[in-house]
């Protein structure tokens, strides 16, 4: 019978070995992955996926995007049938290493584990029941004749192994598994122990289990097979070593020193016999077990328990965690209220992590000898911490900080001495503080661990971030370098650090207006953190100060390359448009992100992009005399205004293009409203409307008042002259129009003074010479402005003008060439060209021209009339969709077509594109919409002047889908900003704009692209 106090040593062992296989998991030291890995692979080996899956998730939250995690969560979670958070798993590696080489074995266990389950049940009973041959066809029905390459495999080639001639195939699949898994060691063990069923391949199979010793993760297995192998091979001196090796690895054994002595006696040719027959006729699994636990006759049923207890606390000790779980069960079935049998399987399951059920054992231990209780104390005290910290663990990963921390807290109070030794769990409780917020706690947690372990990375890692998180950097750069250069990495990136340590120092220099500092301090930045976006838009920031669009628009589009995490990217590239006031981009280039993966900063800007395109579309239709269209845009629109000041503002601007003055005003007042003391910008905008609607005494106040204020940037500075400049030339027009032309003068003379060469300026001065009739200074003023801006519309329509009031008609023929050029469909050029004809006596051309310049202008509503200056004259930028890391624009310098029912009669004079353009830019114009679309067809909204981008796109790149203009037939014409339109080819159909939804989704009903489009007429 086994004395009290040897069992009692045999479970102090025990525990023992239960300290060193928990601890594992929270154990501080140098290199955590290590620890988490090599125990993840262990329990991955004894097949226990579920406890993989804890130290794969634990190396997770050490090391954020560790693909070896993740490759072993996904394998964990498709092998225990979880196949949606396998396949989140897979993806993530994808993306963090898109050629990890453990991405094939995760996509076949997915595959595998879509199994049905429950169709699995049939087989395993079967093979339970030792009709292995009625097993296999049903393991076949359920693989439907393809069998896996992952441990259901495994399992499927071992039931086949115990069929009559079942032995070869049974090899045949299992060197095809070690083939599909070489770094799993558990098919390479089930291989070997596999050749040793058989007399001809035993040794070959003991010598493979030989070599497979030192792989920690199946210790246990390779030690049982090996021992048996040896015990069922015929042996010859020539496999003393395999027998030595044994003992030398594993200690000493009784059956197998058995065999080692009486292998040593015989002479050079002689045998240990062993078994009759070389062959295994049942296969044994892994529940095979020698007769050398046979009781002696003679002893008692209780000696007999006893032995086995021995036994299964020694399989215990020595990681042989099935067998001896199996052996405690086998106990625990004979006597149900055994202590020793209830302790020991209890302990078992606290090796397993398994700590619910080990508590419950471990208690039922100590209640059924309340005498020997003390013994089970300990690992009953670990279970209950251990099962706490689990729990605690599930809730924080299912978003319930408040719930883990409480749990942390009471596992940390009921159990001082465990946590004491295990610093994880107190820095995972600062962890979870510092989620919530509370770095004050979570600060004192980290310097407490670190006063007992100055070297504790987790704690320096932690306290680094309390740091960081309430921005008191330098403290947390001066703690990390305290640390050797080789573990200065290990508690994050060090360089990041720095670089938002320098990017705050720079926000600061620009908030002294210092941009030279500021740009310095911002490129030492990007050279510590170069994937920084918010580094690379503050220095894009300062460039787009000083005028270098290009480069702020080259320093950002850097971060949008492949193989990179693109949401930020695409943020802040959006963000650094929206500050361009290019909405259309930026919106392009924000519906990148997909809505699932936006954040609520994200959903805010889109928003506030979709917000500002579409009041400003709203205002160009209004602007073309499309007043209805524009209050429909409007009427979807004002539901997701809300109350952003920004948003009302721009609301408040397209009612004034609309005409609607008092919702204009009430909007505008709302958003000032909003705020106690308005930002410059929001009252540059409210002096802007009241420009806009001319109210003149009330924006002359608020101008005042900017002008007593400071702080203004670049941006604000130039909108304020600018506003300045185009107040008071409108107040020289108002007095030239009242033929007060000296006052007129007075008001020109300064801006003359101090901007010679404004174009704005010297075509009110040329009104001014015009209302005087002298029209030599008018043409001489307007020529300067055409060297000065070749694409000036009024320039030409008023050099026209004067040119016939003078009957300089060769003049005004030349003039009206250059001026078709630039806008081809113009009503008041043809009315200017029908003047022409008319003074040269060729009435019938007139006629002709003036009716065409009254079809013109009433397909705009009146808005362009067909005499005088126009109010608005757009200029035509394209838009290139082959550029896909951002849109550049191009002058739309193309062929210009003029309608068929006047050929002849219009200007002869046509402009070729210019040498060298790309073919696929610029492409004829059909200017009258038709229904039926074809190849040559084009939807273009009535009476604008638009150019068709192919798309036709270089290297193959799919066109943008962009939002077109309601109602648009054959496809959908973009506006790219005020002044930009771009043609998308499509299939006729009704246009919805797209609307954003609170959560950062968008609905939007719109057509694909369908095809390239013609390259001309």
């Amino acid at each position: 019978m086994i004395e009290r106090d040897d069992w009692g040593r045999w479970i102090a062992a025990g525990l023992i070995g239960l300290a060193m296989g928990v601890t594992a998991a929270h154990a501080q030291g140098s290199d955590p992955e290590i620890a988490f890995s090599n125990q993840a692979r262990h329990w991955e080996a004894q097949g226990r996926d579920d406890l993989a899956r804890d130290s794969w998730l634990r190396l997770l939250r050490v090391s954020p995007d560790n693909p070896s995690a993740l490759a072993g969560l996904a394998l964990a979670e498709a092998r225990t049938g979880r196949q949606s958070a396998a396949g989140v798993y897979l993806e993530r590696l994808r993306k963090v290493a898109p050629d990890h080489p453990e991405i094939p074995r995760a996509e076949a266990a997915i595959r595998a584990a879509s199994f049905d389950q429950k169709q699995l049940d049939a087989p395993r009973k079967l093979a339970q029941e030792g009709r292995f041959a009625d097993a296999v066809a049903a393991y076949q029905r359920a693989f439907d004749g393809k069998v896996p390459n992952t441990r259901l495999g495994l399992e499927y080639y071992q039931t086949l192994a115990g069929t009559e001639g079942g032995w070869q195939p049974a090899r045949d699949g299992l060197e095809g598994l070690v083939k599909a898994n070489p770094d799993e060691p558990i098919f390479k063990v089930a291989l070997a122990q596999h050749l040793t069923y058989q007399e001809a391949t035993r040794r070959e199979g003991v010598q493979r289990l030989s070599a497979l010793a030192d792989e920690a993760s199946v210790a246990g297995q390779v030690q049982s097979a090996w021992r048996q192998g040896l015990i069922w091979l015929s042996a010859t001196p020539r496999d003393l070593p395999l027998y030595r090796g044994f003992i030398s690895t594993f200690g000493d054994d009784a059956e197998v020193g058995k065999r080692l002595a009486a292998l040593e006696k015989v002479g050079p040719g002689g045998t240990v016999a062993t078994l009759d027959s070389g062959e295994i006729k049942a296969y044994p699994g892994p529940q095979a077990r020698t007769s050398t636990g046979a009781a002696p006759r003679g002893r008692t049923a209780e000696e007999v328990f006893g032995e086995r207890v021995r036994q299964a606390f020694e399989r215990l000790n020595d990681g042989d965690i099935v067998n001896a779980e199996q052996d405690f069960a086998q106990l625990l079935a004979e006597q149900p209220g055994n202590a020793d049998a209830l302790g020991g399987l209890g302990i078992v399951m606290l090796r397993q992590e398994r700590y619910s059920e080990a508590s419950s054992l471990l208690e039922r231990a100590t209640q059924a000898q309340p005498k020997s209780a003390q013994r089970w104390r300990e690992a009953l005290g670990s279970a209950r911490f251990w099962g706490a910290v689990r729990s605690a663990d599930a809730a924080r990963e299912a978003g319930r900080p408040d719930e883990a921390a409480r749990r942390l807290r009471a596992a940390i109070a009921a159990n001082p001495e465990i946590a004491r030794q295990q610093p994880e769990v107190q820095s995972t409780l600062a962890d979870v503080l510092l989620q919530q917020g509370q770095s004050g706690e979570a600060e004192q947690i980290y310097r407490d661990l670190l006063a007992r372990d100055p070297q504790n990375l987790t704690a320096i890692r932690g306290l680094v971030g309390v740091y960081a998180q309430s921005n008191r950097l330098q403290e947390a750069i001066a703690l990390a370098e305290r640390l050797p250069p080789k573990l200065q990495n290990e508690i994050g990136n060090l360089s990041q650090l720095r670089g938002q340590f320098l990017r705050d120092q720079a926000d600061q220099a620009v908030r002294n207006r210092d941009d030279a500092t500021a740009q310095r301090l911002l490129k030492e930045a990007l050279l510590l953190d170069p994937e920084s976006p918010w580094t690379r838009l503050s220095l894009a920031r300062i460039y787009q100060r000083e005028g270098r669009t290009r480069d702020a628009n080259t320093l950002v589009d850097g971060l949008i390359t492949e193989g990179k995490q693109l949401a930020d990217a695409y943020y802040i590239k959006a963000l650094l448009l929206s500050e361009q006031q290019d909405w259309f981009n930026a919106l392009q280039v924000l519906e990148r992100i997909p809505a699932a993966n936006r954040t609520d900063d994200m959903a805010a800007l889109q928003r506030r992009l979709w917000v500002r395109y579409e009041t400003e579309r709203a205002a160009v239709f209004a602007r073309h005399g499309r007043l209805e269209e524009a209050v429909q845009i409007l009427a979807v629109v004002e539901p997701y205004v809300d109350e952003t000041p920004e948003l009302l503002g721009a609301l408040a601007t397209a009612w004034a293009a609309v005409g609607d003055e008092p919702r204009a005003m009430s909007y505008m007042r709302q958003a000032l409203s909003r705020v106690p003391n308005p930002d410059i910008g929001m009252r540059l905008q409210y002096a802007g409307l009241l420009f806009a609607l001319q109210q003149d005494a009330e924006f002359e106040v608020v101008m005042e008042d900017l002008l007593r204020q400071t702080g203004f940037n670049d941006q604000q500075s130039l909108q304020m002259a600018n506003m300045r400049i185009a107040y008071r030339l409108r107040q020289a027009d108002l007095v030239r129009e009242d033929g007060q032309l000296a006052q007129a003068y007075e008001y020109l003379e300064p801006l003359l003074r101090v901007n010679p060469n404004d174009p704005r300026v010297l075509m009110a001065l040329a009104r001014l010479y015009n209302d005087a009739r002298e029209y030599d200074r008018v043409v001489a003023l307007t020529r300067r402005v055409i060297d000065i801006d070749p694409q000036n519309a009024d320039a030409y329509r008023s050099a026209i003008n004067a040119a016939l009031a003078m009957n300089e008609l060769d003049q005004a023929d030349v003039l009206l060439d250059d001026a078709f050029a630039l806008e081809p469909n113009s009503a008041r050029l043809y009315a200017l060209a029908g003047r022409a004809a008319r003074a040269r006596g060729e009435e019938g051309r007139a006629l002709q021209l003036f009716q065409h310049a009254l079809r013109l202008d009433q397909e705009v509503g009146g808005a362009e009339g067909v005499s005088g200056d126009a109010p608005y004259s757009p200029n035509l930028f394209l838009v290139a969709p082959r550029h896909t890391t951002g849109y550049t624009q191009g002058r739309a310098e193309g062929v210009v077509t003029h309608p068929d029912d006047l050929t002849g009669s219009g200007p002869a004079k046509k402009k070729s594109p210019e040498p060298g353009r790309s073919p696929w830019l610029v492409a004829a114009l059909n200017p009258r919409p038709r229904g039926d679309y074809a190849a040559d067809a084009w939807a273009v909204p009535a009476g604008l002047q638009l150019v068709r981008v192919s798309t036709v796109t270089e290297g193959g790149q799919p066109p943008v889908v962009t939002q077109g203009i309601p109602g648009a037939e054959g496809g959908v014409w973009v506006q790219q900003s005020d002044d930009v339109y771009v043609y998308q080819p499509g299939t006729p159909a009704s246009q919805a704009p797209s609307v954003p939804q609170y959560g950062g989704t968008t609905t939007r009903v719109m057509p694909g692209p369908a095809g390239a489009a013609p390259q001309g007429q």
